[in-house]
């Protein structure tokens, strides 16, 4: 039974996510443009050209019907236990054949693919041209195929922007795939932010945290809070949210660690929070962005593990290298606190 706390708001009307792809009219090319994020910068595409004889107001309606049937269909990719994917045939069928307003009354679909792709249909009558509706009918199939190619761990092409969604239930697969980044660059690589499900990257390095604290906490004695707490002095900024995580992996796994702090995040970042009797004139925060969960808490937990190695290279006995220059003192601080760190997560269990 699913969680009610994650039920829909009901109706057909689309949730806010943190990216899909986005829709818009570039008036000076006359054309509707795709955009979407990769996790390193967004990239467009464009879906339609607007004929010179549309009015540009026209262009509104289809902009906001195509970014909002983009947003329920990715909400099959982050809530798949509330959403079934979408059927393409049926979702272009109704887009070809809206259903038009019943005695100056508009019915709502019931089903929220069939209702955002008949208002779909309904603004590209307005351009009363075939063309256009090939070409949008050719871009929904096209988003439907990105997202469930995210769901197969396929990030290609426009998939890519499931990098900075967050999916709760990261796939093990996924999850697996980020260890491997990780074992190779245990800092975190930029592929760890590009290449994998947000919420598999973020679960792998709670995992790669809890060994980074605890390898310095054993070289330098300061206890694995002690060792977040330096970095914070040494290097400046917050990790706030790092110190929390190490305190948790302490008693739970990486993938509950993940859940527990993203959760609240997701919920708060569809208005929901969870009541609490005891703060009513209390301001609530959240550990990790609501507008996005995942990547938030990935970039936490990966600025934690390089406070770590703040810390380690700080208490790394400098005379055993005194004939090494400065640069490679660096250089064999990393390899030093790469292996060590290797080794501590080879000894425990997977996520």
């Amino acid at each position: 039974m699913p969680d009610p706390r994650f039920a829909p708001d009901g109706g057909p009307s689309t949730p806010i996510l943190t990216a899909m792809t986005t829709y818009a009219h570039d008036h000076s090319a006359s054309a509707i443009l795709a955009v979407w994020e990769t996790g390193a910068g967004a990239v467009a595409e464009r879906v339609v050209r607007v004929p010179g004889r549309v009015p540009g107001a026209a262009a509104g309606p289809l902009v906001e019907s195509l970014t909002g049937l983009s947003s329920m269909v990715w909400r099959a990719y982050t809530d798949p236990h509330l959403v079934e994917a979408p059927r393409p045939a049926a979702v272009v069928d109704a887009l070809r054949r809206p259903d038009p307003p019943y005695d100056g009354v508009l019915l709502r679909a019931e089903d929220p693919f069939t209702d955002c792709a008949q208002a779909l249909g309904r603004a590209l009558l307005a351009f009363d041209d075939p063309r256009p509706v090939r070409s949008v009918a050719r871009e929904v199939e096209s988003e439907i195929d990105a997202v469930e190619r995210a769901v197969r761990g396929d990030f290609s092409g426009r998939a890519r922007q499931a990098v900075v969604l967050t999916r709760l239930d990261a796939s093990p697969a996924q999850i697996a795939v980020a260890e491997d980044l990780l074992r190779d660059v245990p800092m975190g690589s930029e592929d760890l932010f590009t290449e994998v499900d947000g919420m598999a990257a973020a679960t792998a390095a709670v995992a790669w945290l809890h060994a980074a604290a605890d390898v310095t906490a054993t070289l330098t004695g300061l206890g694995a809070d002690g060792v977040l707490e330096q970095a914070e002095r040494i290097q400046g900024g917050d990790l706030t949210t790092a110190l929390h995580v190490v305190e948790m992996a302490a008693a739970m796994s990486p993938v509950a660690v993940a859940r527990e702090l993203a959760g609240p995040a997701v919920l708060a970042g569809r208005g929901l929070l969870l009541a609490d009797a005891h703060a009513h004139d209390e301001p609530r925060f959240t550990l990790v962005d609501p507008a996005r969960p995942a990547r938030s808490l990935l970039e936490s937990v990966v600025k934690g593990i390089q406070g770590c190695f703040v810390v380690y290279s700080e208490h790394l006995a400098p005379d055993r290298f005194a004939d090494t220059g400065e640069g490679r003192w660096i250089d064999i601080a990393r390899e030093s606190f790469d292996e060590a760190v290797r080794a501590r997560r080879a000894s425990e269990p997977g996520p």
